[in-house]
């Protein structure tokens, strides 16, 4: 009798202490479950502060780089980025455009440079160039209508003006920068349209007058103009010579201190 006690007694004590233990695992379990839970809660939490952090420093990033463009030329940058389009660019102008290597052109250099600034193919930029004709000839042959024709979101015109030298006063270009300019807007009224001149020319006095003449005309009629002149050495520095081609184009370097400053202009350091 006092063995089956004994044994009862054993059973009960084991069974409260698998029913005490199990309680306490469940416990722990249950912790384990809170703390695993509360360490995930932590991790979200710092994966969105640190998400939203680089979301801000992405468009900081973005507005620095557009910082030397006007509201609605930046705001054209943004918004491409945000949905993830291709601003159209198309420049229209002289054999000042190309070179031996398109890939080493201005608008190439400028292409690539403003893509890699902004992480994205941001722009894609078509190159109208018309070699030596002048602004007669371009309008003429309706060369302006092939450039409307493209739609493009940025328009940017070089108007011929050295090509023009020696062939039209200076108000007939600048009379057939509007016709140009008219053409592709009548395709698009939201286009955005850039002028700028051609390179430099060492000593050519009566070029810059003209050159000055395009930057007023620019500024009477409230269209943007990209005065990349800045980067050149001046009209009357032989230094210049190094920068430009007996066929007075842009040499190899000549292109590269020119797109330097388009690139600049797009997408700021």
């Amino acid at each position: 009798m006092k063995k089956f006690v004994l044994l009862l007694l054993l059973i009960i004590i084991a069974g409260i202490t698998i029913f005490y233990g199990r309680i306490e695992y469940n416990k722990k379990i249950q912790q384990s479950v809170f703390q695993a839970q509360g360490e995930m809660d932590r991790y979200k939490e710092e994966l969105e502060e640190r998400q939203q952090q680089e979301e801000l420093e992405r468009q900081n990033y973005i507005l620095t780089l557009a910082k030397n463009m006007d509201q609605q030329l930046s705001d054209m940058f943004v918004q491409a980025i945000e949905k993830g389009e291709v601003i159209h660019v198309v420049t229209m102008g002289s054999a000042a455009l190309s070179a031996e290597d398109d890939e080493l052109s201005w608008p190439r250099l400028v292409e690539s440079a403003v893509n890699g600034r902004y992480g994205t193919n941001i722009i894609k930029i078509d190159v109208l160039s018309y070699g030596r004709e002048n602004t007669f000839e371009v309008v003429r042959k309706g060369r302006h209508l092939h450039a409307a024709e493209m739609n493009p979101d940025i328009f940017i015109l070089e108007p011929f003006i050295w090509n023009d030298n020696g062939y039209a006063r200076i108000v007939d270009t600048l009379y057939h920068v509007d016709v140009i300019i008219d053409a592709v807007q009548s395709e698009n009224e939201d286009v955005i349209v850039l002028i700028q001149p051609p390179n430099p020319i060492y000593g050519a006095g009566h070029y810059i007058n003209q050159v000055n003449a395009l930057k007023d005309h620019a500024k009477e009629n409230n269209l943007r103009y990209i005065d990349h002149w800045q980067n050149w050495p001046e009209s009357t520095d032989e230094a210049l010579h190094e920068f430009i081609t007996e066929e007075s184009t842009p040499n190899q370097e000549g292109h590269e201190i020119w797109s330097d400053y388009i690139i600049d202009f797009f997408a700021a350091k």
